[in-house]
């Protein structure tokens, strides 16, 4: 019965761990720049593009050149919000997670991980 109690205190700890991780991820906001600033994406911590600005000299490059570096700097949005939710997941949960063999921390927030790299 105590044991019970125990889990259910722990609970309480986590499920007040995850609200303050949610929060400091809802405010990550990752800003890159690729082709020397021509390009520039905002992105936020639960991956939404916030803005995306084309600076006037890469508007003469065919679209294709366009695409591929809104396509790069959206990749590397992308990784960095998820290296920067992990390191919030570990800061907040820290101890909790390393005591359940194979968690991932992105496993607490779907939609971080793409079907292609689903952790180990």
């Amino acid at each position: 019965m105590f044991g019970s109690l125990k889990l259910l205190g722990e609970l309480g700890k986590i499920e007040e761990k995850l609200k303050k991780a949610r929060e400091r991820i809802a405010n990550l906001e990752v800003r890159i720049r690729v082709a020397d600033g021509q390009v520039e994406l905002i992105m936020d911590g639960f991956k939404r593009i916030r803005r995306l600005t084309l600076h006037e000299e890469i508007k003469q490059k065919p679209a294709g050149e366009i695409a591929r570096l809104i396509h790069e700097a959206f990749n590397e949005a992308s990784t960095t919000v998820e290296q920067q939710v992990v390191l919030i997941l570990q800061e907040e949960l820290g101890a909790l997670l390393e005591n359940v063999p194979g968690l991932d921390a992105r496993m607490l927030l779907p939609g971080l991980t793409s079907p292609s790299e689903k952790p180990n």
